[in-house]
């Protein structure tokens, strides 16, 4: 039987090791998972060597016999509980928040309060003196008022939250299938609850599987970071696209088949930058924007080819800058129903450069 101290620098160990991976996931320090990992060595050795040389009982208690035997109370024993589950996950959310982002970190902060409040009532009301008055008396006046609808806003709370962090970190056809077989799941489980004389442990049980599956999703997935997003900015029918360190901030972007756009290029260093769309790699130019030669911004107004996947590149840069353009009908059908963005109004043939409407745009003074 392991001792207090023991028990203590065992906990202490425990933790010290969750943290330290959970540091060295998020953020790969080796200094800092080093240092938590030492210290969680030192608290198992130091626990070793408690339950080694510590007395079990306090010295008063081996010495003074009891004049008479007395029978050992075993109905205050502790029981078996699911909390220690959620408060080890709320140490792990904690721990990724700290290296990724703070709202991990409340979501940590949340669960482990639950945790803590729920194991010490089930403690208290495994208590032999507790009676079933009591219990009632707490469900009337807290649980069922406060307490439950409660619980429930938090779990569906998190739950929007790491699904949320699971959804954006995947990618878009993934997204789907993913949610998908989530409701499936749930609606399955929810119908063999109904459906089945299951008893509350079972029900705790899977309760419980869920939760942490789904949170240790969510952590995966802020861990993992966001997708790439392409958003078409600047103002209506325009789309954005800059150039530093010799490169450009995006490899592919989406444009609407045989529309009129703008395409908003912004140079963020003094090296000269500009935005060219060919059929191919070596092809022939559809736009050739106006180099700039420093920093500034440039609006390139061209119409764009039919639906197919072109190639663009920096005309001074090509090797180091270049990237795939994805022209489709879906992103006219879009602009035309007014959900995206709407065509944005060039001046004519004439007024628009090179002919066939390539423009070379006109830089922002």
């Amino acid at each position: 039987m392991f001792n207090a101290a023991s028990k203590l620098y065992f906990t202490l160990a425990g933790l010290a090791i969750v943290v330290a991976i959970g540091y060295a996931v998020g953020t790969g320090d080796r200094v800092g998972f080093t240092n938590l990992a030492v210290a969680g060595i030192a608290a198992i050795v130091i626990g070793v060597a408690a339950f080694a040389y510590v007395p079990r009982e306090p010295l008063s208690a081996s010495l003074a016999e009891p004049a008479e035997p007395r029978p050992a109370d075993t109905t205050d024993g502790p029981r078996a509980s699911s909390w220690p589950v959620f408060g080890a996950l709320a140490l792990g959310l904690v721990a990724a928040g700290a290296a990724t982002e703070g709202l991990l970190i409340l979501v940590g902060v949340i669960v482990g309060l639950v945790a803590v409040f729920a194991w010490f009532g089930q403690t208290w009301r495994e208590h032999p003196s507790w009676t079933q008055a009591m219990t009632d008396r707490i469900n009337d006046r807290f649980v069922v008022p406060i307490g439950l609808p409660g619980t429930i806003f938090i779990l569906a709370g998190i739950g929007v939250v790491a699904l949320s962090r699971l959804f954006l970190s995947v990618s878009v056809g993934a997204a789907p299938i993913i949610g998908i077989v989530i409701a499936f799941a749930l609606l399955g489980g929810f119908w063999f609850i109904a459906n089945n004389n299951v008893g509350r442990s079972a029900v705790t049980t899977v309760a419980t599987f869920a939760v942490v599956l789904v949170l240790a999703g969510g952590v995966a997935g802020a861990l993992k970071g966001e997708r790439e997003f392409h958003h078409p900015g600047g103002g209506e029918g325009e789309y954005t696209i800059a150039a530093e360190g010799i490169e450009f901030d995006r490899s592919d972007f989406d444009l609407p088949a045989a529309s009129e756009v703008t395409l908003k290029f912004e140079n963020r260093e003094a090296v000269p930058h500009n935005v060219a769309i060919y059929e191919a790699k070596g092809g022939e130019p559809i736009f050739q924007g106006k180099i700039l030669n420093t920093v500034g911004e440039a609006d390139y107004e061209f119409e764009t080819p039919e639906a197919g996947s072109y190639y663009f590149q920096c005309d001074v840069h090509p090797d180091q800058m270049n990237g795939t353009v994805n022209v489709s009908e879906e992103a006219s059908e879009e602009i035309e129903s007014g959900e995206n963005v709407t065509k944005t109004s060039v001046p004519g043939d004439d007024e628009r450069g090179p002919e066939n409407g390539k423009g070379e745009g006109s830089e922002d003074e």
